[in-house]
């Protein structure tokens, strides 16, 4: 391997390494194992095509800047958390009406109202997470969209708490 695209893996991983540092051993070792792997399957796979330099060079702008890639781990997890958190939300909304309510249509259709809007704030709050994860989190637009996001969240618990007391007061 031409020894540049050695030590421009290397530098990478070093400060890789630097940041991150609060991830316990294994964790971090893990993390450098990835990493690595991943570059080194993009110069098998690239073989031929451009220099070994280059392969490195590319592979390591779409990995990011080596002292922020971490960054990315923790957001992803997050946006996986949280997401998942929506999803099971709006299924127990889903699941709420499932029995037949025996009621009468003007409140049926109010309860399918907040339904849909509540639906509809859920997937709008899963796509603002998923643009979240490609800003910066510095930057002013990332905070516009948390600040969003947590409103969206203060509106969907008073949804589904309004809901669920239609129902229960139903029942």
């Amino acid at each position: 391997m031409d020894k540049e695209a050695i030590l421009l893996i290397e530098k990478y991983l070093e400060g890789v390494k630097k940041s991150i540092k609060h991830l316990s051993k294994e964790e971090r070792k893990d993390y450098i194992n990835t990493i690595k792997s991943h570059l080194y399957d993009a110069l098998e796979d690239q073989k031929g095509i451009l220099s070994e330099i280059e392969i490195i060079k590319n592979t390591i702008k779409d990995l990011g800047p080596s002292e922020k890639i971490h960054y990315m781990r923790e957001r992803f997890i997050e946006f996986s958390v949280f997401t998942f958190i929506q999803i099971v939300f709006l299924i127990g909304v889903l699941f709420s009406f499932i029995p037949p309510l025996t009621i009468s249509s003007y409140i049926s259709e109010f309860l399918k109202i907040l339904s849909i809007f509540l639906a509809i704030f859920l997937v709008i709050n899963i796509l603002l997470s998923s643009l979240q994860l490609a800003i910066n989190r510095r930057s002013s637009i990332y905070k516009k969209i948390h600040y969003l996001q947590i409103i969206l969240m203060a509106i969907n618990i008073v949804l589904f708490a309004s809901i669920a007391i239609l129902i229960k007061v139903i029942k």
